[in-house]
């Protein structure tokens, strides 16, 4: 089946009305969280996709470009363009499969101009958060390189719909294409603040990237949840070297930790421009037992800078 859509706003009522809330730019070019932006345009466009059963698909040998698990719909229910309500806006935040909900959260934005993103100061007092190993830690702590696994590239993986020929089961860290660090620069199991252990990883930062380019049109950024991602890798280390001994066949690491709530803030970014980034880990919580947690809290910094903060987030071995 084909199913399209088609978005063609009534020009004279759109016009009018945002002629009276002064919102059109007049350039006639929009320009989102720029420092020159001027206001909206008006906009209309056309799309159709071509849908089958997976099985179908799979049958017929066509090229599968995604595949829909679930769909949902939020709208500021009550509220208006000019004051959205806050229930709509808070649904939007839930993330949804076919069985109903799978993650929801509460998220709180800011705006930075463009002097402040070129002159970022980080996260708040992080230094009096940030945990410093001893000469003595380091020393004792182990460093490895990631393994580099196929696919390289995301492209790589087009057309294929779920295992990746080659792919190993069990506990390992992503392939290259989605791998965010090149090493472990120090583990440690035990001693830290909490006396449970430490990671802390790092990696040069690639112009040519991928996410650069897929990021958002004329914003070549690490992408925040890639960041995210980064520190959920360095914990996903510490979990096979703590327990990939007896482990590494029989479990594999669950998407997301679930019933466990975190949080973390941005300060900054990752540009095409910057060196570095490093990402540190301090172990708060660990569960041993048939499918064991790892919790912790840390950093991620960029040329020396701390930009992103994460608080109890967890890392889950479950069976296979």
């Amino acid at each position: 089946m084909v199913a399209g859509g088609l978005s063609r706003p009534d020009p004279l009522y759109t016009q009018m009305g945002f002629t009276q809330l002064q919102a059109l730019s007049p350039t006639g070019v929009c320009a989102p969280f720029d420092a020159e932006s001027n206001g909206l345009i008006v906009g209309e466009g056309a799309g159709a996709l071509v849908l089958k059963r997976l099985d179908d698909a799979l049958a017929a040998g066509d090229r599968i470009y995604a595949v829909i698990r679930g769909i949902g719909v939020s709208n500021d229910i009550g509220g208006s363009l000019l004051a959205p309500d806050s229930e709509g806006q808070l649904r939007a935040m839930q993330l949804c499969d076919a069985q109903g909900v799978v993650y929801e959260g509460v998220t709180h934005f800011g705006f930075f101009s463009k002097a402040a993103l070129a002159q970022q100061l980080g996260v708040r007092d992080a230094g009096e958060r940030r945990y410093t190993p001893s000469d003595d830690e380091l020393a004792a702590a182990k460093q490895f390189a990631f393994d580099v696994l196929p696919p390289i590239q995301p492209e790589d993986a087009n057309g294929f719909v779920g295992e990746y020929p080659g792919a190993l089961r069990g506990l390992y860290q992503p392939a290259k294409a989605f791998l965010m660090l090149e090493r472990v620069d120090a583990l440690a199991t035990t001693g830290g603040p909490n006396g449970l252990g430490f990671v802390r990883g790092s990696t040069g930062v690639n112009p040519d990237a991928w996410f650069f380019k897929a990021h958002f049109y004329q914003d070549p950024v690490w992408p925040g949840s890639l960041g995210l991602e980064s520190f959920l890798q360095l914990m996903k280390a510490y979990a096979i070297k703590r327990w990939g001994a007896v482990f590494v066949e029989s479990h594999s690491f669950e998407a997301i930790a679930t019933g466990v709530e975190q949080t973390w803030v941005y300060r900054g970014q990752v540009i095409p421009k910057n060196q570095r980034v490093d990402v540190e880990a301090v172990i708060t919580r660990v569960d041993d037992g048939p499918e064991p947690l790892v919790m912790a809290d840390g950093f991620l910094v960029v040329d020396g800078i701390p930009i992103y903060e994460m608080k109890d987030f967890a890392v889950r071995l479950v069976r296979r």
